[in-house]
């Protein structure tokens, strides 16, 4: 299976533009070899970074699903979408070839969503890379760091929640489907969280600039 029915979202807002470019830098340092096509929502502003292929600017912003079902919108070409967050910036290289490989696999089984870092944790074993969410597990569904079926995540999404309210209720909305929800036994991204509740934190601050993603 290739790489191009594959799309990385960084989902953002213009309110946190000042952590574009410590993110990037670290994908930069870290994830040099990213196969795959990567695009940033914004709501009117404009970025541009070797590591994007376009920024996607959906206007005002309304809430966290909306933004994200217009800029899924513009990208629908793909069939699948690998959802990332701006303000975890990569603290340790990527192994490109293991992540491909455990994506592929996600593809071959038509799964609707795979959790690439190991929380919540499976509750049944499916392959060596990864085991299945069964229906009634808190945080079935995650904003960040899983890739989607595209189309499904579209039609899954409620335009009005939060990311938080996306996972708390689109969890439980998950139920109505069986199978089709997975995570990996291992995290394949490793990042600093810079920020918590709208404040950097000074040791994530601190890490970001011995690593040269920020000047202090």
């Amino acid at each position: 299976m290739g790489k191009n029915d594959t799309a990385i979202l960084v989902v953002s807002f213009d309110g946190y533009s000042d952590l574009w470019d410590p993110y990037f830098k670290s994908v930069e340092k870290f994830w040099s070899d990213c196969p795959y096509d990567t695009y940033l929502l914004s709501n009117n502003l404009d970025y541009n970074s070797p590591m994007l292929k376009s920024c996607i600017a959906i206007g005002d912003d309304i809430s966290w699903s909306s933004n994200l079902l217009k800029a899924l919108d513009k990208i629908n070409k793909y069939k699948y979408v690998l959802l990332m967050m701006e303000d975890g910036f990569l603290r340790r290289s990527v192994n490109t070839p293991l992540l491909m490989e455990i994506i592929n696999q996600f593809k071959k089984i038509d799964g609707n969503f795979l959790t690439l870092l190991n929380d919540p944790k499976p509750t049944e074993n499916y392959n060596k890379y990864f085991g299945e969410l069964k229906s009634g597990q808190p945080y079935r569904v995650t904003a960040t760091y899983s890739i989607w079926n595209l189309k499904f995540l579209f039609n899954f999404l409620n335009k009005d929640e939060s990311a938080w309210q996306f996972e708390k209720l689109g969890s439980r909305r998950s139920d109505q489907f069986e199978n089709g929800f997975f995570a990996t036994y291992d995290n394949h991204f490793d990042v600093i969280h810079a920020v918590v509740k709208g404040k950097w934190q000074p040791e994530s601050f601190k890490e970001a600039v011995e690593l040269g993603f920020l000047k202090e």
